[in-house]
């Protein structure tokens, strides 16, 4: 598919979908506040079970819910079900178009246990399985118990969530888990609301008093979805929102959501029969504000950061170079489908994850990691560029000191996040909603040294950021190659150290380098192409 169909797809489906979830959703709501407002005739009518007056747009309604007996079916009886179909089918093929076209580059997350054909069946899978999890669950007799089953219930959906988030990208897993609730709530409909009614309408027509159980469990299932729909409506919002998806304790953030939804759902259903409805009011208060505190990023204060002075130190004209070698096979480029991003007419491009040339690695950080130890130097304060063009990071690893201003902007015309990670968890996670759209950071040192930049929106951008407290650091070029010193003012001093590389997928490694005044030392590496775990 061009870009600009899966860009036109992408809109009239999610345009679709809004306008048959606002039917459907709209249908579940007043059908439980009108059950809920319903009174006993005055005086008593025959088979009218209860009724209500109402005004609107300036005329008169009067509603009845009544028995109808055998044989008086009316000449025209209006089913809802069109619009429950017509959401889940329109949002099943927006599953598709968002996470599934292109080769599933939305689905998977930046580092992906699975293939994108493995991780699309289990997408589609979980959405069957789902159904007759649940179904199954509500039709035993533990079903009986709704106390019981609920906290079942719950408990499955939260080992859906926290699968899914382990697989899938933070995006593409709340909205799986939203799609599962949506197939269990229109599966409630398909399999036993309609079935319900249309069993009581043939028996009614065939003079046969009905089946009222059947009914009774209709009603069950229709109570349930109505509980699911502000979860659901929630999933739907929230891909406008990384701060949330891209938090790494996502599944517990969506399903407290999820929680919280409920609790406002019994609210409104309650608000007119009980003094303690309003509990569920306070309940989607006091997790909302505990969520806001537990997503709020760790402040870094400037004044936490090192003020370096310079170095008593006499700075000598040495440096150190060298190259960083791959020991074995090179894993294949991937290629990028980048569905859903258009930016620069782009939509495949090879990733820079692993880049080898003539068995050279590029991308590879190299710094002085031991020996500078009670030294200080000048932090510069010319900021890094850090730029988002075409979807991608333009530097792949970049190396700064603590305390230099590093600049995120947003070349592109689309929405980015930039949430930064280190070993400490999330740094700060900021929209750049705009093209053109900048701001700036500084970094304390991190006892990893590398962190981690990425866009939660769009799952393969990713970058990492080396933060050391001296300016003795490199990053290999195309030809594998770096240098320290070489070319900067502030030359490397002296003295012996341990010289380190990192590599985000071939790992990291280490040697002793000792540099005499006025030299230049030659280090190289070899790293070995079975993957590794990555420094974080």
């Amino acid at each position: 598919m061009s870009a600009n169909l899966h860009e036109w797809a992408h809109l009239l489906l999610r345009w679709f979908h809004i306008i048959a979830g606002i039917m459907w959703i709209g249908d579940s709501f007043y059908f439980m506040w009108l059950d809920s407002h319903l009174t006993r005739p005055e005086p008593a009518r025959d088979q009218v079970e209860g009724e209500l007056w109402m005004t609107h747009s300036g005329g008169f309604y009067r509603v009845e819910k009544r028995l109808i007996a055998p044989g008086q079916m009316p000449a025209v009886l209006h089913w809802f079900w069109s619009e429950a179909t017509l959401t889940w089918v329109s949002g099943f093929f927006l599953l598709l178009v968002v996470y599934y076209a292109g080769g599933g580059a939305m689905l998977l997350g930046a580092n992906p246990t699975l293939g994108s054909g493995q991780a699309m069946a289990l997408g589609l899978g979980v959405l069957v399985g789902a159904w007759l999890v649940y179904d199954t669950l509500w039709s035993s007799p533990l079903g009986k118990n709704t106390p019981l089953s609920t906290a079942f219930s719950l408990a499955l959906l939260c080992g859906a969530a926290y699968g899914l988030a382990h697989v899938f990208s933070g995006r593409a897993a709340f909205m799986h888990v939203g799609a599962l609730m949506g197939t269990c709530m229109v599966c409630n409909v398909w399999f036993r609301i309609l079935p319900a009614q249309g069993a009581m309408i043939k028996a009614t027509e065939a003079g046969q008093q009905p089946d009222l159980s059947r009914g009774k469990v209709a009603k069950t299932r229709s109570i349930h979805n109505n509980y699911m729909t502000l979860p659901v409506i929630f999933v739907m919002l929230s891909n406008h929102f990384p701060t949330l998806y891209g938090d790494k304790n996502n599944w517990i953030i969506l399903l407290f959501l999820f929680v919280a939804g409920g609790a406002v759902r019994y609210w409104f259903n309650n608000r007119d029969k009980t003094p303690y409805a309003r509990a569920g009011l306070v309940t989607a208060t006091a997790i909302v504000a505990a969520l806001i505190a537990f997503t709020m990023p760790p402040a870094v204060s400037e004044d936490t950061l090192p003020i370096p002075t310079p170095s008593a130190t006499p700075m000598q004209k040495a440096s150190i170079h060298g190259t960083v070698k791959l020991e074995g096979p090179a894993p294949a480029v991937q290629i990028l489908h980048m569905a859903g991003c258009q930016a620069h007419g782009k939509t495949e491009i090879p990733d820079n994850k692993i880049l080898v040339n003539n068995g050279l690695i590029q991308n590879v950080f190299v710094w002085i990691s031991g020996g500078l130890e009670g030294k200080t130097f000048p932090t510069p304060t010319t900021d890094l560029k850090m730029d988002q063009e075409g979807c991608m990071y333009t530097h792949r690893v970049v190396g700064v000191q603590a305390g230099q201003p590093v600049t995120f902007v947003n070349d592109d015309n689309t929405v980015h996040n930039v949430r930064v990670s280190g070993s400490k968890g999330d740094l700060f996670n900021t929209m750049m909603t705009s093209q053109g759209d900048t701001f700036t950071k500084k970094f304390a040192l991190d006892p990893k040294v590398m962190l981690q930049a990425q866009c939660d929106i769009h799952p393969w951008m990713h970058a990492w950021i080396g933060v050391v407290s001296h300016p003795f650091f490199s990053v290999t070029d195309s030809s594998g190659q770096f240098a320290i010193g070489l070319f900067d003012t502030a030359q490397v001093p002296a003295g012996t150290y341990t010289l380190s590389v990192w590599h985000e997928v071939f790992g990291q490694t280490s040697q002793q380098v000792k540099v005499e005044k006025d030299g230049t030392v030659t280090a190289d590496f070899t790293l070995k192409a079975q993957p590794q775990t990555s420094s974080r």
